[in-house]
């Protein structure tokens, strides 16, 4: 089998399994500095490899706002595939540092891991079976929200979640000016293709928090959101 470093943009293939979000090539022009991707013979895998360049440095890296990178394929790749594809990366990428998914990597070879845990909801149960789950919590802070009167409504201002993002979380968490430049141009690419939807949740006219989500491939992913002190309180 054949690899090469194919630095064209590509839509991902339909069909392909194990499709991410986070693999499609608008996606990755969004987020990352550059990107090329490996590639198996006439693109029967792909695996994206976002990069960039520091002090001369070529770096293989997990661009914010992308959660995992993945191989795609016409089938699930095998875990000598996979160590195939980690030992083609070009030797020019001095250090590399991304996420895959835990069934990946089971059995890669000659790479440091961490684990990292995410969340994931199950859809497939019907809403009381789900609600089951919730954390006393989690139930009650939904009966508070049904008590408030409050209201999910479909929104498209996106300068108006920057702004609400900006003074109640993107400060705490450092973001720069580039990060809030590439977020906004992401949530404009999902609202674009029909792939991003924007949310608030309000009393009235009033807005006390917003949310912003990916729905693809059978598959909702929260991106990022954002609430006032009364939304928190409400």
């Amino acid at each position: 089998m054949k690899f090469g470093l194919d630095i064209r943009a590509f839509a991902v293939v339909e069909g392909f399994s194990a499709l991410s979000l986070y693999c499609y090539s608008w996606y990755l022009d969004a987020v990352a500095d550059n990107w090329g991707a490996l590639v198996m013979g006439n693109y029967e895998f792909i695996m994206p490899i976002p990069y960039t360049v520091k002090k001369g440095q070529s770096i293989l890296y997990q661009p914010f706002f992308s959660q995992q990178l993945n191989v795609l394929g016409k089938e699930l790749p095998s875990i000598e595939l996979i160590n195939q594809f980690m030992a083609s990366i070009p030797q020019k990428f001095k250090l590399a540092q991304f996420n895959f998914p835990n069934y990946l990597i089971q059995g890669v070879t000659d790479f440091e891991r961490e684990e990292v845990v995410c969340q994931y909801l199950d859809l497939k149960q019907d809403y009381e079976a789900i609600a089951s789950g919730y954390s006393t919590n989690a139930k009650r802070q939904i009966k508070k929200g049904f008590k408030n009167e409050l209201q999910v409504i479909e929104a498209e201002d996106l300068e108006a979640f920057v702004s609400l993002f900006k003074g109640t979380v993107g400060y705490k968490l450092k973001f720069t000016e580039d990060d809030y430049s590439r977020l906004k141009t992401l949530m404009e690419f999902g609202l674009a293709n029909n792939s991003g939807k924007l949310f608030s949740v309000q009393k009235g006219d009033e807005v006390l928090a917003m949310g912003y989500f990916f729905i693809q491939n059978k598959r909702i992913t929260y991106l990022k959101g954002a609430s006032t002190i009364q939304g928190r309180d409400t």
